[in-house]
């Protein structure tokens, strides 16, 4: 289970007892994020749409739960369904999915293609351009000294043995932007300070 608890919807006034699970919910959410133009930001963000009510949120880790805000209702954070927890958090994954695709397509591209310094250039370039696009769109966090990202593909990290055996490694990092799905603060209004 990706999602919980059982929700009431529109739909599910057709199912026995009038509510559906929340990973049905939690799919739906997820395919519209990952059509719009960040899709690796965090879904827990966005209002999740068409929810009348909620049924009780047992207290599980590893688990979106579905919760009700001062305005709509939200996804309590972002998670995958990684085991090992390297990949559990939703946007570092989408991210990581991007440059794994990007990999895909390269490959029979230069399948065939002898290993040279050249070839590991370009291969370095792809990759940069995919992360810099993320960053552009803000899923990259930079810092002063860097862009939020590294690739590293030459000789240091392809010995002369792996490209004679038409061997080629890309060793990419990034620093995925922190999700924040929503912050609350009850403020006193007219008390000096506005103290919360």
């Amino acid at each position: 289970t990706l999602a919980g608890p059982w929700v009431k919807t529109p739909q599910s006034a057709r199912l026995p007892g009038g509510v559906m699970g929340a990973d049905a919910v939690f799919a739906g959410h997820l395919a519209r994020h990952l059509q719009g133009t960040a899709p690796h930001g965090s879904i827990a963000a966005q209002p999740l749409r068409q929810i009348q009510s909620v049924g009780p949120t047992p207290k599980l880790k590893g688990v979106c739960w579905i919760q009700k805000g001062p305005r709509d209702f939200r996804l309590s954070g972002d998670v995958t369904t990684d085991v090992g927890g390297l990949w559990a958090f939703g946007p570092a994954r989408r991210i990581m999915a991007r440059l794994l695709k990007e990999a895909d397509r390269m490959g029979p591209l230069i399948l065939f293609e002898p290993i040279s310094d050249g070839l590991m250039a370009r291969v370095k370039s792809v990759f940069e351009a995919v992360l810099s696009d993320i960053q552009r769109a803000g899923g990259v966090i930079p810092s002063d000294q860097d862009p939020g990202y590294t690739v590293v593909c030459n000789r240091t990290n392809n010995t002369a043995h792996d490209r004679e055996n038409g061997r080629l490694r890309a060793e990419v990092g990034f620093r995925p932007a922190p999700s924040i799905s929503m912050i609350e603060v009850a403020l006193n209004v007219g008390q000096e300070g506005g103290q919360p």
